[in-house]
């Protein structure tokens, strides 16, 4: 993430008192434009009144906390096989690129570890790299000493 995220509301970084808790996540490109894509799809969210607030954080952490990730080569039209290989290889280096660090207030981080569960347990979330990293860096595993 070459876009510096907005200070927080309240927390470290903002005028006022004492604000909740943050955590800092670091993603790759992979691993942001995964929670991206589980974050606006639909069925991860709980049922009832607290749907819409899940669903408000998740909104405002797609808008404007985790910006798309930046340099994601352009798909070129396929024609043969050594086409599609090279795109692969471009696609797949791209993913593997550190997209940076974003702060999130624990509420945020809350709703980001509904929705990865949720797509985790459903078969959402492929196994990989992305995922591990996504569930290490929302807490969901233990992170690597």
């Amino acid at each position: 993430m070459t876009k510096t995220p907005s200070p927080p509301l309240s927390g470290p970084g903002s005028s006022g008192a004492a604000g909740p808790k943050t955590h800092t996540i670091s993603l790759t490109n992979g691993a942001l434009a995964g929670l991206r894509m589980i974050l606006t799809g639909t069925g991860w969210c709980k049922d009832g009144p607290e749907a819409m607030i899940q669903t408000q954080r998740a909104c405002e952490l797609v808008e404007s906390i985790l910006p798309e990730p930046e340099g994601r080569p352009e798909q070129p039209e396929i024609k043969t096989q050594k086409d599609a290989q090279d795109y692969d290889k471009a696609f797949v280096a791209w993913e593997k690129l550190e997209a940076g660090a974003v702060e999130l207030t624990e509420k945020k981080r809350d709703t980001c570890k509904l929705a990865v569960t949720w797509a985790v347990k459903n078969g959402a979330l492929p196994n990989g790299r992305h995922k591990l990293r996504l569930m290490r860096e929302l807490g969901l595993l233990e992170k690597d000493s």
